[in-house]
């Protein structure tokens, strides 16, 4: 059996209130019971939920830098392809070679 500790938390009014509430309406002997309750039964699903949207958010993220990637080799390709060519004659290539 493991030891019970103390911990304070700061929580609004409502919140208080609402733990209150359910203590009153659920027979708890305090609303401390009812949060601890609930700490209790919901911390796995609290953390998988976490986890759940971290990796939404990496997935978002990698998406969005993929289409940055490929709007940036996009706009490079258009902007060589829009690049003028420069012609030179042989008497220019003789005018520059012996210069």
């Amino acid at each position: 059996m493991s030891k019970n500790v103390q911990y304070k938390i700061q929580m609004s009014q409502e919140c208080l209130t609402r733990l209150n509430q359910l203590a009153a309406r659920f027979g708890y002997p305090s609303s401390n019971k009812v949060a601890a309750q609930i700490l209790q039964d919901y911390a796995d699903l609290w953390e998988r939920i976490e986890i759940a949207k971290s990796e939404a958010i990496a997935k978002e993220m990698q998406a969005f830098e993929e289409e940055i990637n490929r709007k940036i080799k996009l706009a490079a390709r258009v902007t060589s392809a829009d690049a003028p060519t420069v012609l030179s004659s042989s008497a220019d290539e003789s005018a520059n070679a012996a210069i």
